[in-house]
């Protein structure tokens, strides 16, 4: 399970103990305040309601079951929700999302990161090959679904050469009958670097560049160039290129 998933369930744990004790606390209240009523107006007090005591063991155990409820459901409902289902559809819907090693196992696309991993997912096919002094690592899904949660494909990519490169930059583009685009970003150099998306029926490149430079890597995006100009000054200065064509990406 990620830190982020992790987190969300401890957060509703919380919440659930915090409106349990609320709940606890405001019955408390209200009732001495109408025990003290009665008592002053010459009443005896009203044993029609139940006591702060039984309604406090009601509220724990109605917590804890819920607590119980969401450290069960949530993973399951995430790895249901995330790697099954999905309604084919032909028209491109592309997307893209890039991770490095630690920012991947702490996404919303964890579930990937441990595929990586492992390397096997359900649901999808999976190879490895070397380009240089890259190897990557590709999951397609194998009904070519579209699904917001549920990429098409996985490209994970490791360089395994022998220098010690300070920064990487990347860059996706894609072009299709339904639509084009194109993104990019630069960082410290990690373990592997995850490129996430749906692109089918489409024509474009991912590109990883590695820099000995990380400051020479930051210029390029500091110089505020439009995206063609920064890919082409991005493979000028770059030390090492990795690319895939996004045609030897997609699931026919």
């Amino acid at each position: 399970m990620s830190i982020t998933n992790l987190t969300s369930i401890l957060v509703i744990m919380f919440l659930l103990i915090i409106c349990g004790i609320t709940a606890i606390a405001l019955y408390k209240r209200n009732y001495n305040r109408r025990i003290n009523r009665q008592l002053a107006e010459g009443n005896f007090p009203d044993k029609k309601r139940m006591s702060p005591a039984g309604v406090t063991v009601i509220v724990i155990f109605s917590v804890a079951v819920l607590m119980i409820i969401t450290a069960v459901a949530y993973p399951l409902i995430a790895f249901t929700f995330y790697s099954t289902g999905g309604e084919h559809n032909n028209n491109n819907h592309y997307c893209s999302a890039t991770f490095t090693d630690e920012n991947c196992a702490d996404s919303e696309y964890y579930y990937f990161a441990e595929a990586y991993k492992k390397g096997k997912m359900n649901g999808y096919t999976v190879e490895t090959k070397q380009q240089g002094n890259f190897e990557y690592t590709l999951f397609r899904d194998k009904a070519n679904t579209y699904f917001p949660m549920k990429p098409a494909f996985a490209l994970f990519v490791k360089y395994t050469g022998s220098k010690n490169y300070k920064g990487y930059a990347e860059c996706t583009e894609f072009s299709s009958p339904n639509g084009g685009g194109a993104s990019s970003s630069t960082g410290r150099t990690a373990g592997y670097y995850c490129f996430l998306g749906n692109a089918d029926n489409s024509d474009g490149c991912v590109t990883l560049a590695m820099f000995d430079d990380f400051k020479t890597c930051k210029k390029i995006f500091d110089k505020k160039l439009g995206y063609d100009s920064t890919k082409d000054t991005m493979i000028k200065y770059a030390d090492e290129i990795f690319e895939l064509e996004i045609s030897d990406i997609n699931v026919e």
